[in-house]
């Protein structure tokens, strides 16, 4: 066994499952985690939108513009909405006149270029979705690999700053480059889609609430033994 995915596996018996990405159930208008095998269209776009969202903010900030859109039944019909009602609606989640340009230049692209269908781009190859989406003005590396892993549920690695800290931490690597960390993280795992999504879960999980920037609690942590940073 690998030493990323002996990580991987400690966390997982430490922490349990996480069951990303949070979506909203029938009748309510907080998302939450649970297991979601078949995504609807509505769905998806709470995905594509929460992953968008995110950027540079908490998830507790990004849950309140998600319940504010839920209420207006926005992922339904995300087409209908005028840029300022988005604006609007999304401004909990901090950075809202940035994010409703990125979004509404996301869903600008569907309608045009996918006849309204976010299934049909969410479909293609991994590859070719990716380079795809990461023309889309406001969608960067990690973003698109959010919106693939979860919303089109294809195998691709999401770094963000907690798996870099970690990771830089624990010595596996010490580069900040994205895309050379993604490629380390997908060359020593089982290439699914299951693994990916519940490790990168795993990480947030381990950033937060002990491998945390300042005063991190190293004596807590289920990775102390491994830890360079100790």
């Amino acid at each position: 066994m690998n030493h990323i995915f002996t990580i991987y596996k400690i966390l997982s018996k430490e922490f349990g499952k996480q069951n990303w990405w949070p979506t909203t159930p029938i009748g309510s208008f907080r998302p939450i985690y649970r297991p979601c095998k078949r995504l609807s269209s509505s769905q998806k776009w709470e995905i594509v939108t929460g992953a968008i969202l995110t950027q540079n903010t908490s998830w507790k900030n990004v849950e309140k513009a998600m319940i504010n859109l839920n209420k207006r039944s926005f992922f339904q019909n995300p087409y209908k909405f005028s840029p300022s009602e988005i604006k609007k609606m999304i401004r909990p989640s901090g950075f809202y006149n940035q994010k409703s340009k990125y979004l509404n230049n996301f869903i600008r692209y569907v309608k045009i270029n996918y006849r309204k269908n976010l299934s049909a781009l969410l479909s293609k190859n991994t590859s070719v979705l990716r380079n795809e989406l990461l023309k889309i003005n406001g969608i960067g590396a990690e973003t698109a690999d959010s919106i693939i892993l979860y919303a089109a549920q294809k195998p691709t690695f999401v770094i963000d700053a907690y798996t870099l800290r970690i990771l830089n931490r624990l010595g596996v690597t010490a580069s900040g480059d994205y895309a050379r960390v993604k490629t380390c993280m997908e060359e020593n795992l089982p290439e699914s889609v299951k693994v990916y999504s519940e490790f990168h879960a795993l990480f947030v999980v381990l950033g937060k609430d002990f491998c945390k920037k300042k005063n991190p609690n190293c004596p807590a942590c289920p990775l102390n033994h491994m830890c360079c940073n100790r």
